[in-house]
């Protein structure tokens, strides 16, 4: 990895103080970031109360997330944003119901599965492609948009054997763009310290993620 920066957003011109990068967080959590956290091995965001570490280092990434697992669990502040949109899944687990979920998940990526699932997964590819080709997609479509229909395609392909629709991918863009705003509001307050009760995001986050939910036919606990 020596010598590689991954893409980062244009840094601020000026120093920023913890409280000045904590209501830069309510828009943005990358706002946060320091430019050197990019290109170190591990990088580190201060906030009130509160430093946020991350790697970009493989050898650290697989430290953290597979050799030495059990002493890293997600934290307190990704299950307040990602359970109104998961439930208890795997992204948010940790411990026992954590390994139950995963060794349920063993099997999808065993080599025999996914060579059956790709050439659906290259179905959705070409699906995209052509939509630009034919220019369906509109010479000033967002890309944003775009990912998100091929995204879910390539689930509905692979899980129902069936193309995903593009009123169906502007419905989940749509709420995935505002559950993100109002989770990322809970987590930031959570992160800080601060009381939930402080916005009501919580119960509109909640909706936009059943709203995604039901676009992609999946049960929630």
């Amino acid at each position: 990895m020596t010598g590689f920066v991954p893409p980062k957003p244009v840094p601020p011109k000026k120093k920023l103080n913890p409280v000045r990068r904590f209501f830069l967080s309510l828009h943005s959590s990358l706002d946060t970031f320091y430019e050197k956290s990019y290109g170190m091995k591990m990088g580190d965001v201060r906030l009130p109360g509160r430093t946020v570490y991350f790697v970009n280092q493989p050898e650290l990434v697989q430290r953290v997330l597979v050799t030495e697992a059990a002493r890293y669990p997600k934290s307190r502040v990704m299950s307040t944003i990602l359970k109104l949109l998961l439930g208890e899944g795997v992204f948010v687990s940790n411990g026992a119901l954590w390994e139950r979920q995963r060794r349920m998940m063993d099997p999808a990526f065993k080599s025999a599965r996914i060579k059956a699932i790709f050439p659906l997964m290259r179905e959705a590819a070409d699906a995209m492609a052509e939509r630009f080709a034919s220019g369906a997609a509109g010479p000033d479509t967002m890309i944003d948009i775009e990912m998100t229909h091929v995204t879910a395609d390539v689930i509905f392909r692979t899980l129902y054997s069936r193309p995903f629709t593009r009123e169906q991918a502007e419905l989940i863009f749509e709420n995935f763009e505002k559950f993100q705003r109002y989770a990322l509001l809970q987590g930031v307050l959570d992160m800080a310290g601060l009381p939930r009760w402080l916005t009501p995001g919580k119960a509109r986050a909640r909706r936009h993620g059943e709203a995604i939910r039901e676009q992609l036919h999946i049960p929630i606990r």
